[in-house]
C-alpha cells in the first residue's frame, strides 16, 4: 500500500491522501521571505511553503508527489491552467 497522509477539512471529516491524488487549495497568505504561505485546502487552513509566484486568492489544482505522516508533497499549478505556471509545494497536514 502506498504511503499517505491525511488532511482534516473543516467539516471535520479526515480526507487520506495519496500520491497522485489530486485536490484544488486557495493561496490565503502569499509566501514571506522563507517561503512559508498559508493554503485553504478542503476548507481548512494549511501552512505550506509556496512557490514565489504565490499570492492570496490563487486557486491551484495540487497532485499529492509524496505523502509522508503528516506532511505532504505538493505539485501545483494554477486554475485555469493559463500560464504553465508549476511549483512544488510542502505542506504540514
Amino acid at each position: 500500500m502506498p504511503a499517505s497522509a491525511l488532511l482534516l477539512g473543516k467539516d471535520g471529516f479526515v480526507r487520506p491522501l495519496r500520491p497522485g491524488d489530486e485536490v484544488v487549495g486557495r493561496v490565503v497568505e502569499a509566501p514571506g521571505g522563507d517561503g512559508q504561505g498559508l493554503l485553504s485546502v478542503a476548507g481548512a487552513l494549511q501552512p505550506a511553503r509556496l512557490p514565489a509566484w504565490a499570492v492570496p486568492g490563487m486557486t491551484l489544482r495540487l497532485r499529492v508527489l509524496e505523502a509522508r505522516g503528516f506532511r505532504l508533497f505538493l505539485a501545483a499549478a494554477l486554475l485555469p491552467p493559463r500560464t504553465g505556471r508549476r511549483g512544488r509545494l510542502d505542506v504540514l497536514a
